[in-house]
């Protein structure tokens, strides 16, 4: 809940960015401007071993407007936790503060939750009243069973529920800046499918990613190579 809202539940959803390495490169589609981003590292491992600075520079560069939280896990562990924090702030505005916690007792934990539902207050759309026809449309939407839809199909929900072309377009660019949908606009042949499955998207780059073929050829993706990984998939969804 927000501060001094006891009346008001706050609904956040959540990605968990722990993967293999190989995912990585996958992360940034769920860097999303209206978000508060967790920074989770080891604090037993020290902050070079966290690799901060290289997380906080893909941050500041895909989602420059999100809060960023930085949690340093097993603090028991440590007397001193070092971490050059005026530094950090100074280069990633964005970072508000670093928090504590232990992995054994749990302390610190609630002080975090607290945190978290302050800083998601503050973040655009929190509080914003829609219209009735745009959560119907939105409800359509997330309810679809499919992972995508064609910009003429998505357009089809949005007028079946009443939305004009010029609100249709703003509910579309509130939905993927809330991370409930990815659209690539300017990414052709991608500009005409809009992703209603953000997890759906990042398992299919992982086939890639972790294909032993792909990585023998080096990164190289042929024409053959996504027949073959993407065999399952409708050919307009490629």
């Amino acid at each position: 809940k927000p501060p001094n809202q006891t009346k008001v539940t706050l609904h956040l959803k959540t990605w968990d960015f722990g993967s293999p390495v190989s995912y990585h490169l996958a992360h940034q589609l769920g860097l999303i401007h209206r978000a508060v981003v967790l920074l989770v590292w080891n604090a037993g491992g020290g902050y070079e071993t966290g690799q901060l600075y290289s997380w906080l520079n893909l941050i500041q560069a895909r989602s420059p407007h999100a809060i960023v939280l930085l949690v340093a896990t097993h603090s028991d562990e440590c007397e001193v936790i070092v971490l050059p924090l005026a530094d950090l702030k100074r280069k990633y505005p964005q970072l508000v503060g670093s928090y504590k916690v232990s992995n054994k007792t749990g302390n610190g934990i609630e002080m975090v939750k607290q945190v978290i539902a302050e800083e998601a207050a503050k973040l655009p759309f929190m509080g914003e009243i829609w219209p009735s026809h745009w959560l119907a449309a939105t409800n359509v939407i997330g309810d679809t069973a499919s992972p995508y839809l064609t910009f003429q199909q998505l357009q089809a929900v949005m007028a079946n529920n009443k939305l004009t072309p010029k609100e249709s377009v703003i509910l579309l660019n509130w939905l993927h800046g809330l991370g409930e949908l990815l659209f690539f606009p300017e990414e052709s042949p991608l500009h005409s499918l809009i992703m209603l499955k953000p997890h759906w998207v990042i398992e299919q780059i992982g086939r890639v990613l972790t294909s032993p073929v792909v990585i023998a050829n080096k990164g190289i993706l042929t024409s053959a190579q996504v027949n073959e990984l993407w065999e399952d998939l409708e050919s307009s969804g490629r």
